[in-house]
């Protein structure tokens, strides 16, 4: 099932976009802590890539912002 560019207008999908913003803020700066072991580094960039792989299906793809046009 694919994902449309409406999807993306709703109230929900900003709520979501919301929450998983500042679950990366957070993610981000648990990172930065020195005392993490380089499996614990690991573990967070995986969700950090995985966060932002969600969020990037709300933004247009070139192609999709070259037909906008």
């Amino acid at each position: 099932m694919a994902l449309k560019s409406e999807d993306f207008q709703s109230q929900a999908w900003k709520r979501l976009a919301d929450e998983l913003n500042e679950r990366l803020a957070a993610l981000r700066l648990m990172n930065d802590q020195p005392t993490l072991n380089s499996e614990q580094t690991s573990l967070i960039r995986g969700k950090i890539m995985e966060i932002k792989r969600i969020l990037a299906l709300g933004k247009p793809s070139a192609s999709e912002a070259e037909d906008a046009d």
